[in-house]
């Protein structure tokens, strides 16, 4: 596929945020802890896009700590 996003959920929730769209790879993503000065705990998967829309099925989600 073209391009893809990276989409995240954090801890305790059930909504997937999108983080990033690319068109290569890698990429790097930062994102910043939900609370200031702690690590945390996201899932973070990958979507396939074809024109600006959402194909397949989205990845396998995996486990990543951010740190601040």
């Amino acid at each position: 596929m073209p391009s893809f996003k990276v989409q995240i959920q954090r801890q305790g929730t059930t909504a997937w945020l999108d983080a990033a769209y690319a068109t290569n790879n890698p990429v790097e993503v930062t994102i910043t802890p939900a609370a200031p000065g702690e690590p945390e705990r996201i899932l973070v998967r990958a979507v396939l896009m074809k024109n600006n829309i959402a194909v397949g099925q989205p990845s396998d989600p995996t486990y990543v700590t951010v740190n601040p």
